[in-house]
């Protein structure tokens, strides 16, 4: 029961934030059959998969870096808002399309958003948490992410064959449900001053 007891008595707005990384890493299940599609979809070679990769690897680097500057600059709340909206309509955008080399690259650009929000994320529980619960808060969002990863692959195997498409618009639904979350409860994020 310590396991559960760790996480009492923190903002409810740390509750909703680990929600919406279950949903949102729920959603995360086109990465774990990526190569799938790129091989068995798209007939992508095995040098070509892993040059994709690393480029696109390389490319999120920058991502993430302009992500920590927006985060210091602007409300998180707002930039976390705003980039889960545009990865929303990709993904819903993807889910109608025949899957293609275009429409993995809109794959990609929906996830660099979601890159370019991870340091508003975490910048923002630091923010709402006090010196003390900051420890309980990080360990309860990786406890959310780490459930949402579980599952996601699961799914995706159960969906890749017949309803890749299906994929696409689950993805796009988990984020614009963390979105709605994050919108409709997550008011106050004003640094917490101890």
């Amino acid at each position: 029961m310590k396991l559960i007891s760790q996480y009492r008595g923190l903002r409810k707005e740390v509750y909703v934030l680990f929600f919406g990384s279950i949903v949102t890493n729920l959603g995360a299940m086109v990465w774990a059959v990526l190569t799938l599609i790129l091989s068995q979809k798209l007939g992508f070679s095995a040098t070509q998969i892993a040059t994709f990769t690393v480029v696109m690897t390389f490319v999120f680097i920058p991502i993430s870096y302009a992500g920590g500057k927006l985060a210091d600059r602007y409300n998180k709340r707002n930039i976390i808002i705003i980039c889960d909206f545009i990865s929303v309509v990709l993904f819903l955008f993807v889910a109608t399309l025949k899957v293609s080399l275009f429409s993995i690259i809109l794959l990609y650009i929906a996830s660099s958003f979601q890159r370019l929000e991870s340091p508003s994320y975490n910048a923002l529980i630091a923010d709402i948490t006090k010196t003390d619960d900051r420890e309980s808060a990080y360990s309860l969002m990786y406890l959310g992410m780490n459930i949402g990863y579980a599952v996601a692959p699961t799914l995706a195997g159960l969906l890749f064959e017949k309803h890749l498409n299906l994929m696409f618009f689950i993805q796009g639904v988990c984020i614009l449900t963390s979105t709605v979350l994050i919108t409709l409860f997550i008011k106050d994020v004003k640094p917490v001053i101890d």
